[in-house]
């Protein structure tokens, strides 16, 4: 019995111990519930102040994108009314260059029917006519030139022979392909127009001028030019009226020296042709091909004897046949428009047989 009652009163303590240690958990578990409790309530306030922040920064990015693009619309507007305002400088420049040009020619108009009704007196103010002629006719080709250098677009011009549009694809298309294929251009160039020659046809295709963005661009594609050697496609520089033809009487002059040695080096440089190092130049005046220094020579001597006539003339005073003047003057402003049958297109189409080659510069190489 003393036993029973031992045991138990063992048993007892052990229950009521393990009731303070239950107890001892439970309280613990109560400070660690609190504990996370207030974790979970700083997590929430954490949580509130980031989404505070987040909207925060979301209402300063809108604000900024607001300000950048206020400020874009403000800046395209000053360029647009910039380039209006160029616009119409270069347009009112152009216009006003032109009225000389057509005042010039209304003076030489002039002057020539004062001629014809003033014979008797032609001998005495020939040589004035001839200066004022030649002098229009330098300040008309002046002005043309100035007209040419003036437009930017014609400046970045390049104009490809012997392109033919493949089906789908426009000409400007056409031109990109050639870009990237053919001349290995590794770069976008920026195209701002693409015209076809009015109803011109070089060997079944049409010229196509293209206007590049930058002088840099042209600069490079004409360089690259040289890899279409052996293709029935030619690139050349948008030249001058003037210039064209000049070329292309030097081009046939230099066909008959290549034919005539073809170990000679020749070299086509704007309006100027090469043999080894010698320059020449196509004189209008003899409507021949000649070394530059001839040329100089030539045009001293006019002058001398020019001022030989007028000193004689005037002392003199006699009356002389009617001497005709021929009108040298272009009238025509359009620098794009290539006749069916002029020297350029010639010259075009015997290029593109011979295969002529142009570097960065506008020099043709003959060999």
């Amino acid at each position: 019995m003393v036993l029973e009652k031992a045991r138990l009163k063992d048993i007892v303590d052990n229950l009521d111990k393990e009731d303070k240690d239950i107890l001892n958990i439970v309280t613990n578990l109560k400070m660690e519930v609190d504990t996370v409790k207030e974790h979970v309530s700083d997590l929430g306030k954490t949580r509130d102040e980031h989404l505070h922040l987040i909207t925060q920064i979301k209402d300063d990015i809108s604000t900024v994108r607001k300000e950048i693009k206020d400020e874009a619309s403000v800046q395209e507007r000053h360029l647009e009314n910039q380039e209006a305002a160029l616009k119409a400088e270069i347009k009112d420049l152009k216009e006003s260059t032109e009225n000389a040009i057509n005042s010039l020619q209304n003076e030489f108009v002039g002057i020539r029917s004062s001629v014809k009704s003033s014979a008797d007196k032609m001998e005495t103010i020939s040589a004035d006519i001839t200066n004022k002629v030649q002098y229009i006719d330098t300040v008309v080709e002046s002005l043309k030139e100035d007209i040419w250098e003036l437009d930017s677009a014609n400046r970045n011009n390049v104009i490809f022979y012997g392109v033919k549009e493949e089906s789908g694809m426009n000409a400007e298309q056409t031109i990109r392909q050639i870009f990237k294929t053919q001349l290995n251009l590794g770069r976008d160039i920026v195209i701002t127009r693409v015209k076809k020659g009015k109803g011109v046809t070089i060997r079944g295709t049409q010229p196509i001028t293209v206007c590049l963005q930058t002088f840099k661009d042209k600069m490079e594609v004409l360089a690259k030019s040289k890899l279409l050697r052996g293709t029935n496609i030619m690139v050349t520089e948008d030249f001058p009226r003037r210039i064209q033809e000049h070329r292309a009487e030097l081009t046939k002059f230099a066909k008959e020296v290549k034919k005539a040695n073809p170990d000679v080096r020749l070299s086509l440089q704007y309006d100027r042709l090469y043999v080894e190092s010698e320059p020449y130049i196509y004189n209008e005046e003899t409507n021949s091909v000649e070394a530059v220094e001839h040329c100089e020579e030539v045009a001293l001597q006019n002058r001398s004897a020019l001022a030989r006539k007028i000193y004689q003339t005037r002392k003199c005073n006699k009356s002389s046949p009617r001497r005709r003047v021929r009108k040298s003057i272009s009238t025509d402003t359009d620098f794009q428009n290539y006749q069916q049958n002029s020297p350029h297109k010639r010259m075009v189409e015997d290029e593109l047989s011979d295969h002529i080659d142009y570097d960065e510069h506008g020099i043709d190489d003959f060999d």
